[in-house]
């Protein structure tokens, strides 16, 4: 009889979580010394304006400190790992947009998170080729491993 090694690995899709940072007053200004407050009279600009994408930093599992100011939205990193997703339960929606529920294993048990994963943290699976995306909605513990509960939006024109 010839015998067949199958791999069956544990967690086979590789996880990002992540959650975006803003300013705590993004429309406050940080030179005061213009007296147009609402830009009535053409101004001459001297300073390129970064956009949008250039403004975000990745910051790789680094809090800003509290007595570091914020003053752009940044992106850090909660878990870039190994982990498993599947799905929950049946695709709920209305007539504009499904919402996939699923859930995503990842081998961390719930007490040696450095930080807590969050309601609205962003999560990105890599399953095969394919990357799916959405926003967590819950967690919680389970053994030597932590259960994210999440949402895939689903579009339906």
């Amino acid at each position: 009889m010839l015998k067949v090694i199958r791999e069956n690995n544990r967690y086979p899709h590789h996880v990002v979580i992540t959650r975006l940072i803003v300013p705590d007053n993004p429309f406050e200004e940080t030179d005061t010394d213009d007296d147009d407050l609402f830009g009535d009279e053409e101004t001459e600009q001297t300073e390129d304006v970064a956009s949008d994408e250039e403004q975000t930093e990745d910051v790789r599992y680094e809090f800003p400190s509290d007595a570091e100011e914020i003053t752009h939205d940044v992106t850090v990193v909660l878990y870039d790992g190994r982990g498993r997703t599947f799905t929950d339960t049946t695709t709920t929606g209305d007539t504009h947009m499904d919402m996939n529920r699923r859930k995503c294993s990842i081998p961390v048990r719930f007490d040696e998170w450095t930080h807590e994963v969050l309601d609205g943290d962003r999560i990105a699976v890599k399953v095969g080729d394919v990357i799916y995306s959405g926003e967590v909605k819950d967690i919680e513990p389970d053994n030597d491993r932590t259960l994210i509960y999440w949402e895939r939006p689903r579009v339906t024109d």
